[in-house]
């Protein structure tokens, strides 16, 4: 059991961290803000001591839920087609469990109290993505876990899901190749998906 508990740890951080290092970089090279360049020393250091006693949490919780799921992965090597179907499936289930959700939190009965804090700023960037609530978070990554329910992945495709979908949260934070969740940062009544917006367009809540 400690192995695999040591394996989650280093499969949930390592994937966490090449994203967050990948989407840094990915803004530094074209020239894109990753911190909000506008806020102060005493607004950042107090954001950031919110974001990482969430994350502590959110990661802790979830390298446990890997080490009781870990029998629900294949440990085999799977062929391209099947691999491709895989992922496919991924976003099509992650994105219709976090597109109920979002909806859902975006109501006047849950928004003030546990996604408005994600809303205070406005004008976003990268680093925003994760100053979030600690339920918001657990909603968030329950959401894109949901797929292991109905698919049997192996840790490879698995963890290049996990890796595109964080990546992407982040540099869906700021006007880099797409406005799709800025506009949802601006507007709160749109672009529910977080990379696929595939129920955004089919429920006509796509801007």
């Amino acid at each position: 059991m400690l192995s695999i508990i040591i394996f989650s740890t280093k499969f949930v951080i390592g994937i966490f961290s090449a994203s967050t290092l990948s989407a840094f970089f990915i803004c530094f090279y074209y020239n894109v803000y990753f911190f909000n360049p506008h806020q102060n020393r005493y607004r950042f250091i107090k954001q950031s001591q919110k974001m990482y006693s969430t994350l502590s949490v959110v990661l802790g919780k979830t390298i446990l839920g890997y080490s009781f799921l870990n029998s629900m992965l294949d440990n085999k090597m799977h062929n391209i087609s099947q691999s491709m179907y895989n992922i496919i499936m991924y976003s099509i289930i992650a994105e219709f469990f976090y597109y109920l959700y979002h909806r859902t939190i975006h109501t006047d009965l849950y928004y003030k109290e546990y996604h408005s804090k994600h809303h205070q700023n406005i004008e976003i960037y990268p680093y925003d993505t994760f100053y979030i609530d600690k339920v918001d978070a657990m909603f968030l990554l329950g959401s894109i876990h949901t797929p292991l329910l109905f698919i049997r992945f192996n840790y490879y495709e698995l963890g290049l899901c996990l890796y595109l979908y964080i990546t992407f949260a982040y540099l869906a934070h700021s006007n880099f190749f797409t406005k799709q969740h800025v506009n949802h940062h601006k507007l709160l009544v749109c672009n529910y998906c977080i990379l696929n917006p595939i129920y955004d367009v089919i429920c006509k809540t796509y801007r």
